[in-house]
């Protein structure tokens, strides 16, 4: 493989007369400045065109500039976006699991007039409608999102103990969901209920599916399984402590995620409120909506006739498990649909936790690889591996990897162009600017994250319910009035 020196000190090699990563391509967005040369940096769009789809990787330990990379890139691409016809602008869809991009709207502010096409989304804060059982309908038959619910609460509730639902449990939980979508007004909550006593004859009651009562009324349900349903069920969509969450799944209306693929939408799932480990709620709904994108996304025309979109997943890790065994598939369809992967994480190692093989597929279909600093040698070496040329000497793996771990704040290293790896360090986020864009335009930032919140008092409906529950006298709602594409 060809060397380059990352360090400043350990190599002296010539630098090749024109980095890779300088390039004249018209659609790249510049980050920063080659530290070997003091030419600009400029990183690709995901999708540049309907036939330029380019899945990017980057990762960065924790303080040392990861996610101000990612807002000067994103703010880049919004910018290029706002100089485009409606038609021609892609959409872009960002997950901020741990809220590390919030300033991301102030920015937006800052350098455009695309706040009235925001929308910054907290489904664990505040209720946002995302009813399961409407987003999908005359999407995908009831027999298919059956299965991809069933999978949805395999990956969200195994991920946490690493354990798989079992064949009666799949056969259970398949059978009460598909009911469940038979049902009128029906919510997922609905499915938790079903396990508890008399609940699938109640169920059985309600669906208007033959094929689907006679297999509840088929099932043998032991108490154990049937609380060990219930339990699979609760950890996927619901009873995570979150009220919102809760009156999201059940609402009436809901969050068309087909709407968020149109030209020029840029949506939010803004979901860190605290610092620390990720909670479960936190990962529910990054897996859930993720999923849901995905499905979306496999509906949409071809490349040559649809609008690209980008797709980012800041710690990426976080739905990997609804991923990792379909990675090559989503990969692929996602570029056959027009739509650019941004996969950002600040642990590969978590990447390799998930599934044997995940970080080596990840890294092999994303053309674009961008590392910050690595924590530590055990992570660098194996970065190293895996990026590292297969004819590449043991002693170059290690330059590689001590090379990463001296990286400094704002440093990084760009692979995958043609030619050697480029070290580049990012420009300096202008916070004051972003600081005044927000106060000038508080109330269209309220605005973008207020959008989908559906009204105050909204009580989601129960299978045991005799009658409807009292709704909100709020006669001018956010959402009202408003039909999904989905349902």
């Amino acid at each position: 493989m060809k060397l380059i020196d990352l360090t400043g000190s350990v190599l002296r090699r010539p630098a090749p007369p024109k980095p890779a990563i300088v390039h004249a391509d018209p659609d790249g967005v510049v980050v920063g400045h080659a530290i070997a040369d003091d030419r600009p940096i400029d990183l690709p769009m995901p999708v540049t065109g309907q036939l330029q789809n380019r899945h990017t990787f980057v990762s960065g330990a924790s303080g040392f500039g990861k996610t101000g990379l990612l807002l000067l890139w994103l703010l880049g691409m919004i910018a290029r976006m706002a100089r485009l016809p409606l038609a021609q602008r892609p959409a872009i869809i960002i997950w901020d699991p741990k809220g590390d991009l919030d300033e991301l709207d102030s920015g937006i502010a800052a350098i455009s007039d695309m706040l009235p096409f925001v929308s910054a989304i907290d489904p664990l804060q505040t209720a946002v409608p995302m009813n399961f059982c409407r987003l999908e309908v005359g999407i995908l038959s009831p027999r298919l999102l059956t299965a991809t619910l069933v999978d949805l609460v395999n990956a969200i509730s195994s991920a946490g103990n690493g354990v798989a639902l079992g064949n009666q449990q799949i056969i259970a939980i398949g059978a009460v969901i598909e009911a469940v979508l038979h049902a009128p007004g029906s919510s997922l909550h609905w499915a938790a209920q079903a396990f508890q006593p008399d609940g699938t004859a109640v169920l059985a009651g309600r669906t208007t599916s033959d094929t689907a009562r006679e297999a509840l009324l088929g099932l043998h349900l032991t108490p154990e399984l049937s609380a060990s349903c219930r339990i699979r069920l609760l950890q996927a969509f619901g009873g995570l402590g979150s009220e919102a969450w809760e009156a999201s799944i059940g609402a009436p209306n809901c969050l068309s995620f087909r709407d968020m693929l149109l030209p020029g939408r840029i949506t939010r799932f803004c979901l860190g409120n605290s610092p620390g480990a990720l909670e479960a709620p936190v990962k529910v709904a990054c897996m859930a909506t993720f999923k849901l994108v995905l499905a979306a996304i496999q509906q949409r025309v071809t490349p040559f006739t649809g609008t690209p979109a980008v797709l980012v997943l800041d710690e990426c890790a976080v739905v990997a498990p609804v991923i990792a065994n379909s990675l090559e598939k989503t990969l692929s369809l996602t570029r056959s649909r027009g739509a650019g992967l941004v996969l950002a994480t600040q642990s590969i190692t978590q990447l390799s936790a998930v599934s044997p093989g995940l970080l080596s597929a990840v890294l092999t279909n994303c053309a674009y690889k961008v590392a910050g600093r690595v924590g530590v040698p055990s992570e660098a070496m194996l970065f190293a591996k895996e990026i590292a040329d297969s004819g590449a000497a043991g002693s170059a793996r290690d330059e590689m990897a001590q090379s990463l771990l001296k990286l400094k704040p704002r440093e990084f290293v760009s692979f995958g162009q043609p030619g050697a790896p480029v070290r580049f360090v990012t420009d300096t986020l202008p916070k004051a600017a972003w600081l005044a864009a927000a106060e000038k335009h508080a109330d269209a930032i309220a605005a973008a994250r207020s959008r989908h919140i559906v009204p105050a008092g909204h009580w989601p409906t129960r299978l045991f319910d005799a009658a409807p529950r009292p709704q909100s006298d709020n006669t001018n709602p956010p959402t009202a009035g408003r039909r999904s594409h989905w349902g």
